[in-house]
């Protein structure tokens, strides 16, 4: 089964992105959204030696273009004992409220060895609960056919994403 790593077309224009980032910032990230180590969550190990072979960025370059998505954009955190990056935003454009989603979701948060980032997820799953009478338009079809987000479906998206925005640094 292959895996793929869709990137939203809003990427690049994202003002955060398009504006704030350098070139060599934005492809760094668009590393970290895409390489093979990453998993459903939006968490996974990968280690500074990993990134730097697989994108022919020096060790001593990635370490400060970690530690500058980290403290300066805020768009992931990155641990060095587990040696695991959080995409923070991750949920927003990878995950829906299919219960196949969830439960592979929940299997992948057993992967996780800090603990911190993995209650964070855990508590962004618990946000996929359906509706009971969840409508047509809350779903996103897997085969391309069918009926995908809507107009309102994009709003909902986008004013939960500001409101994560306006949390910050407050964790």
């Amino acid at each position: 089964m292959a895996i793929y790593r869709s990137v939203h077309v809003s990427f690049w224009t994202d003002t955060k992105i398009a504006v704030e980032f350098t070139p060599r910032e934005r492809y760094f990230y668009l590393y970290l959204l895409t390489n093979p180590h990453t998993s459903l969550t939006g968490c996974y190990e990968i280690s500074v030696k990993q990134i730097a072979a697989e994108t022919g960025i020096a060790r001593s370059e990635a370490e400060k273009l970690l530690e500058r998505l980290e403290k300066v954009h805020k768009v992931l955190e990155y641990d060095p004992e587990t040696r695991e990056v959080f995409i923070l935003r991750w949920h927003a454009y990878n995950w829906n409220r299919s219960p196949n989603c969830r439960k592979a979701i929940e299997a992948s948060l057993e992967e996780i060895k800090n603990s911190s980032f993995a209650e964070r997820i855990r508590e962004l799953a618990r946000g996929l609960q359906a509706p009971s009478r969840a409508a047509v338009s809350d779903t996103v079809s897997v085969s391309g056919s069918g009926s995908g987000p809507n107009l309102e479906d994009y709003k909902r998206m986008q004013r939960y994403i500001e409101k994560l925005n306006g949390l910050g640094g407050q964790q």
